[in-house]
């Protein structure tokens, strides 16, 4: 009998088949993991960002007003860049190195968070939220959010409330919560 191995068999075809799915359908998994622990780094460096800003306002802040954070919207609501800057030199203070006397000796670039997520700010001053202050308009209206913080006390005095990360199906990713009377802030 003599044998013809001129191609695949139909079994060898259905075996690569099966393969391809599987690996496919771990691919689709992978894909959706990653965007989830992006979203949760976003929290965690928007968390973080915060304590910087509130321990340079503390420490090196030369004056009253002096330091603070600046979250700006870049256009398709889902990419936000973080920003601390000194009020008196206007320069990028997050992560940079500074001298004793709070100035900039050397800027890093601004923090992008991921843009699989978005944030939703709504301010706990009852003032500014009847003002229509909050997601669209920002924390002045300028529709940029400026987070500051009491020299002295460690207040909140622009930008307290609640801040909620969603990712980009709509599903609540966390809030980060800014209390204005103590400047504490922590991730539910």
């Amino acid at each position: 009998m003599k044998r013809s191995n001129k191609g695949y068999s139909l079994v060898e075809l259905l075996i690569v088949i099966a393969i391809m799915a599987i690996l496919s359908g771990v691919a689709v998994v992978s894909v959706g993991l990653i965007k989830q622990a992006r979203a949760r780094d976003a929290v965690q460096s928007f968390n973080s960002q915060l304590t910087s800003t509130w321990l340079q306002t503390k420490a090196i802040g030369e004056k009253q007003d002096s330091m603070y954070m600046k979250v700006v919207r870049n256009g398709n609501q889902a990419d936000f860049t973080i920003s601390l800057y000194d009020g008196t030199t206007k320069k990028d203070l997050s992560g940079g190195t500074v001298d004793n006397n709070g100035h900039v000796t050397a800027e890093t670039g601004n923090i992008t968070l991921s843009k699989y997520i978005t944030i939703t700010y709504t301010p706990s001053d009852a003032d500014q939220l009847e003002s229509g202050y909050g997601n669209d308009k920002g924390t002045d209206g300028s529709g940029q959010w400026y987070i500051k913080f009491d020299k002295a006390t460690g207040a909140v005095l622009k930008g307290a409330g609640k801040y909620v990360f969603t990712d980009t199906k709509g599903d609540l990713v966390s809030t980060v919560y800014l209390d204005a009377a103590t400047g504490n802030h922590y991730i539910k």
